[in-house]
């Protein structure tokens, strides 16, 4: 802010505005000398740990070799397909379903086809920038230059221009730091009749923290491509990964075309999982201290059963299971029937860091804490309803949703409002199956979701194996009974 005399005017590098007395509220932004200023203006507005190939996410986890080779095909054709019309694809699927890794697998293969323009994978606790929206669009401008090097002259002159480019909404940004450098570029020789595709990659968007934000990143990413269709050199297609949060379902309802791919059981994942699982138990027997003392036969057929049957087609649990049993200062025989032994589990140590499941719970919280304080007792008691309810190893709770909203007195909607944010951990079908007639149902998505509610240490005020929760089932069991009682006696 700037308190100026009557009539003085303010000159600043090579730009000057004329103010007529009174107060300044606002930036004055100098013009750039040089490139180099502009570039170190690019870089100090990125996000370095959101790249595929940043320092931060060292080691990020890809998919394991022989696995997941059907979707990955799927997605890298549907990528180089440069006569396709469908230029978004969105991956979706539930908490631990493996989306980041594919994705990370994705990246490196278009890397190496020289086909990748940028990435940005998103993360609520990463560093600076990664859960929100303000570091995206120079992000990607950043890595652009590095894969497509010709467009620099065309970026930093866009920076040049305006050295407050960052304080721009997203779309502004994406335009004159994207889209118009791109259409800038010369046409590629005449030999080559059609432009080659280009793709941009972004993980895990339900992470970007504000709803808005993820509805501005989906729309502004449709726009950037359908303008780019225009480029006499490169097309972009752009896939997008996230979980099945409300807010980008119904972003997603605008984009026609789209191509979707649904991260589920059909793509046969507990043949990966299982792969996965044999692959590292042998690697462990290899190197492990104790490796001579453990069987050639360990794991057994039934413990393979098991972790199949607690993964339920998702590799977060199997992943979490390997890093806890492979731990070289413990015995891997112990720490394998730990984690698979029924009952609530207790930590090897003081700390929350031997806990067995301690990366699958703080997902599992994560997800949870989505609820709003208002609905976390009515989640309860559903969740409880539902453990009461279920006749199969799946969780499939046999009663509709509309016995559930009387039995527990909600008004109309509020059971789908208070689960509207929990898509990735269970499922709520409101509609009757038309073949079959079965009634509405819930579902969990995880096995190991049910460990983690029925564990008080693990789900904390989430825990549905409480007393209370129980007591007031109960009470509504009897008053309901009560009620049906004198409404007979007074017919």
């Amino acid at each position: 802010m700037f308190h100026l005399p009557e009539g003085r005017m303010i000159v600043s590098g090579g730009n000057f505005t004329t103010i007529s007395g009174g107060v300044y509220h606002g930036t004055v932004h100098q013009s750039l000398a040089s490139p180099e200023e502009a570039m170190k203006r690019l870089y100090d507005h990125v996000a370095q740990g959101a790249t595929h190939d940043s320092g931060e996410r060292f080691d990020a986890p890809k998919c394991h070799p022989d696995t997941r080779v059907a979707i990955l095909e799927d997605l890298i054709t549907w990528a180089t397909n440069d006569f396709s019309h469908q230029l978004i694809l969105w991956l979706y699927g539930a908490a631990g379903a493996g989306k980041s890794a594919i994705m990370q697998s994705i990246a490196l293969r278009l890397e190496q086809e020289n086909r990748l323009s940028g990435s940005f994978f998103f993360s609520r606790t990463g560093s600076t920038g990664r859960n929100d929206d303000t570091q995206f669009a120079a992000t990607l401008a950043y890595q652009l230059i590095k894969n497509v090097p010709q467009i620099k002259p065309f970026i930093m002159a866009a920076i040049h221009d305006d050295p407050g480019i960052f304080d721009l909404p997203l779309p502004s940004q994406l335009d004159r730091l994207i889209i118009k450098p791109l259409l800038n570029l010369p046409p590629p020789d005449k030999s080559n009749t059609s432009p080659s595709s280009r793709v941009i990659i972004v993980d895990g968007l339900d992470e970007c923290l504000k709803p808005e934000s993820q509805k501005l990143i989906i729309d502004s990413l449709a726009w950037l491509s359908e303008q780019l269709q225009l480029s006499p050199t490169y097309r972009h297609k752009i896939i997008i990964a996230s979980r099945p949060e409300y807010e980008i379902k119904t972003a997603f309802l605008k984009i026609n075309p789209l191509q979707k791919l649904h991260l589920n059981e059909e793509w046969n994942p507990s043949k990966d999982i299982l792969r996965y699982l044999k692959s590292s138990f042998e690697e462990l027997k290899k190197t492990h201290p104790i490796s001579a003392m453990i069987p050639k036969r360990w794991p057994s057929q039934r413990q393979y059963d098991l972790m199949l049957e607690k993964s339920s087609h998702h590799f977060i649990f199997a992943s979490t299971l390997i890093k806890y049993v492979k731990s070289p200062r413990h015995d891997p025989r112990e720490r394998l029937d730990r984690i698979l032994e029924p009952g609530p589990l207790t930590p090897s140590g003081d700390s929350d860091v031997n806990f067995p499941t301690a990366d699958l719970d703080a997902l599992y919280r994560q997800v949870l804490s989505s609820v709003p304080a208002s609905h976390v007792e009515t989640v309860r008691l559903v969740l409880r309803m539902a453990l009461i309810g279920s006749i199969d190893p799946s969780w499939q709770l046999i009663l509709p949703s509309k016995t559930i909203q009387l039995f527990l007195e909600l008004p109309e909607g509020a059971l789908e409002l208070a689960f509207v944010d929990l898509g990735s951990v269970l499922t709520i079908n409101n509609t009757v199956d038309e073949e079959t007639l079965h009634d509405p149902s819930t579902k969990l998505l995880h096995a190991s979701f049910l460990d983690f509610l029925m564990d008080e240490r693990r789900s904390k005020e989430f825990w549905i194996d409480d007393p209370t929760i129980l007591r007031k089932l109960i009470q509504r069991s009897v008053d309901l009974l009560w009620k049906g009682k004198h409404d007979q006696l007074h017919r």
